[in-house]
């Protein structure tokens, strides 16, 4: 049965009803440029958290709670728009990035970064 490669174009003959492409190489290479593609439209997203969950990493030391304050956070990378979600604590929803929540101190420029799980 004739078939077209998804990724050249061309016409072969596959050997399987499923079959898509005309080598591995180019099933491969399609899949590999899918991806980048799904990565670069979500880049906007993923670098900046990324970076802040870099820098509060590192700011924990393995530690599961510091209290640091929002200049030195700034300073170091954390970026409070790249938050990737919401967690529940003592009847207050706080935002998270990844596994680390961001309490605000009432009346500081403090937060009490703990980690939750």
């Amino acid at each position: 049965m004739e078939k077209i490669d998804l990724l050249t174009g061309e016409r072969f003959e596959a050997k399987r009803r499923n079959q898509k492409f005309s080598n591995p190489k180019n099933r491969i290479a399609y899949n590999n440029k899918k991806a980048a593609e799904v990565r670069n439209d979500k880049a906007f997203l993923d670098k900046p958290a990324h970076q802040t969950y870099m820098a509060i990493k590192k700011i924990m030391e393995r530690r599961s709670s510091k209290i640091v304050n929002r200049f030195y956070l700034e300073g170091a990378g954390v970026d409070f728009e790249s938050m990737n979600h919401y967690e529940l604590y003592e009847g207050r929803a706080h935002p998270c990035i990844y596994e680390y929540m961001f309490i605000k101190i009432k009346d500081t420029d403090n937060y009490k970064i703990r980690r939750i799980w």
